[in-house]
């Protein structure tokens, strides 16, 4: 996710390990043998996490297991803000309704990676070294066998709600739906993700004025926020918390002056 909307953590990565099913020896069915195996931790990915082009190619990391998941109570919604105009909505996490629990088809549906200590450390930094998420344990069950497993996840750090949720890109949206057709997540799932509406910008001259006076400078600013975050990174891939202040000072300026001011003059960046 972009700079604006990358992950964010405000915490230290839980320590617990996972209930992982092992073979005589120890060591995790279907894990891969190597350094780092006795302290594995599930780390669940919703968003561009799930692609193995981001997650393998990419971010460079290798996890010991992989398996499709889904986290019960929690729904995928489009709540973790990024950049009017270009990525307005980023993948988030929702409590969902009373009348939602029921239905294993409202649980958002995943990737869950078996990873060392040390790469879910990276994957906290790739994400923005907190600037946009948080690290949340939450129970994940495993489709193909049903085991239920604590497993670290990427919530936003800011608690908009659905009432939050603005349209993700259709670049960001067609990435989410090609890596669920790749890991191999229930076809129901994919289509779900296929018909995900868009943010889709007007082709008028005007219109586009607005994106040309609104993008470069705060692009800018994103590439900026995200050098400094890795810069300023703690042990745990976080970035300080006056660090993270100062981002939520400029974040709300840019979301303010776009709902009130600008998309006012020339019309908004985000779908709604």
């Amino acid at each position: 996710m972009d700079a604006f909307g990358g992950s964010s953590a405000t915490g230290t990565l839980p320590a617990q390990q996972p209930p992982v099913r092992r073979t005589q020896n120890g060591t995790p069915l279907h894990a891969r043998e190597g350094e780092g195996v006795s302290s594995a931790k599930w780390y669940f990915a919703y968003g561009a996490n799930m692609s193995p082009a981001v997650f393998l190619g990419r971010r460079q990391i290798q996890p010991l297991r992989t398996e499709v998941a889904r986290i019960p109570r929690w729904g995928l919604c489009f709540n973790v803000l990024g950049i009017p105009y270009a990525e307005p909505g980023n993948g988030g996490l929702r409590r969902l309704d009373d009348d939602e629990v029921a239905s294993e088809r409202a649980a958002v549906h995943g990737i869950a990676y078996l990873l060392t200590a040390d790469d879910l450390r990276r994957i906290v930094l790739s994400e923005g070294g907190g600037v946009g998420y948080k690290v949340t344990q939450l129970d994940g069950v495993v489709l193909k066998d049903g085991l239920t497993v604590p497993m670290n996840t990427l919530m936003g750090r800011h608690k908009l709600g659905r009432a939050g949720e603005r349209l993700p890109s259709e670049r960001y949206k067609n990435v989410l739906a090609r890596a669920a057709s790749e890991q191999g997540l229930p076809d129901w799932y994919q289509q779900r993700l296929e018909n995900q509406p868009t943010f889709k910008p007007r082709d008028t001259r005007w219109y586009q004025l607005g994106v040309k006076l609104f993008l470069p400078f705060w692009i800018k600013m994103a590439i900026l926020v995200e050098k400094a975050a890795h810069r300023l990174q703690t042990a745990d891939g976080h970035a300080p918390a006056w660090f993270l202040a100062g981002f939520d000072v400029l974040f709300w300026i840019m979301w303010t002056y776009h709902d009130c001011i600008h998309s006012v003059i020339f019309g908004r960046g985000d779908g709604l």
